[in-house]
């Protein structure tokens, strides 16, 4: 009998074990509360939002373009690596004189635009980016609307950068959720993909603490909450606190739902274990039962 329990418990370990080893890569766990797992992490992981640039590529790329001929490409591509870590004042008259030659080259006109922005012109980059988009509509996958609406409230006396994307999600997002049909989910989706490339554009530049990012993340974190996870929303809301000026109540309330969503997550992602251990314990009583009717009969 002896020999059954230790065979038992070491079953029992290997059981356990080979649960603690699962190579992991991402948790999806729906407002819903279905648990999937995933074999890559998706592009809304806040690791994939970073503030700055490569330098040492950015320098090596300098001075290939430095040493190649003068074309309006290379040097535009010049200007641009001065806005992202050289002399941003440098870049825009760069590009100033490039766009009085070019005015119909959409990349100068966009990059002058953001080049005008980062330098507190905003007005000016108002009009250069919305005169970029009718050049090249379809550009950022169409998600410049979004830069515009930035600028829009910029230059408002008193902006709200909520009405940006103006989701207008009350607290309670997960009844919120389930309120909404198939096709609202796909253009929450659509949605999704233009602010994760309007975002990681902006992150690069733009350091904390920054009203505009931290709402637009705040946004991106609830359309990843509604048609993704709740994982992935949890780590774009505490992404959006580093960048929030002040403390965000709605932050906070939003993390709060998300850990609610994920308290029953391990009952999920490990039923097989307690299913393995009852059966375990069934296997463990029905020997313990045969052995002890086999004594009696002896007797």
């Amino acid at each position: 009998m002896k020999n059954v329990f230790l065979a038992l418990i070491m079953l029992g370990f290997s059981v356990s074990h080979a649960a603690a080893c699962i190579n992991e890569y991402y948790d999806h766990t729906k407002l819903s509360g279905k648990y999937e797992e995933l074999l890559d992490v998706p592009n809304t992981s806040a690791k994939f939002f970073r503030h700055g640039f490569d330098r040492d590529v950015l320098k090596k790329q300098k001075a290939e373009l430095v040493a190649a001929d003068s074309s309006f490409k290379n040097l535009s591509d010049l200007a641009l690596i001065e806005l992202k870590i050289g002399d941003r004042q440098k870049g825009v008259a760069m590009l100033e004189e490039l766009y009085k030659k070019h005015p119909g080259e959409y990349n100068i006109a966009a990059n002058l635009g953001t080049g005008y922005e980062l330098t507190g012109r905003n007005s000016e980059a108002y009009a250069l980016l919305k005169k970029a988009v009718t050049l090249n509509p379809q550009s950022h996958e169409g998600s410049e609307w979004i830069h515009l609406k930035i600028l829009e409230q910029k230059l408002q006396p008193k902006p709200d950068y909520t009405k940006i994307i103006n989701l207008n999600i009350p607290p309670g997002i997960t009844a919120y959720y389930n309120k909404l049909n198939d096709r609202q989910l796909r253009d929450l989706d659509t949605l999704k993909n233009q602010l994760i490339f309007q975002l990681r554009e902006r992150i690069a530049f733009v350091p904390p603490k920054d009203s505009v990012v931290s709402q637009l993340l705040i946004d991106l974190a609830d359309v990843v909450a509604i048609t993704e996870s709740a994982e992935g929303a949890e780590s774009m809301y505490r992404l959006a606190a580093t960048y929030a000026p002040e403390e965000n109540s709605l932050i906070e309330s939003r993390l709060n739902e998300m850990a609610d969503v994920l308290r029953f997550k391990p009952v999920q992602k490990y039923w097989y274990v307690g299913v393995i251990a009852m059966g375990i314990a069934g296997f463990a009583w029905r020997i313990t039962h045969r052995r002890r009717k086999l004594r009696r009969a002896e007797f």
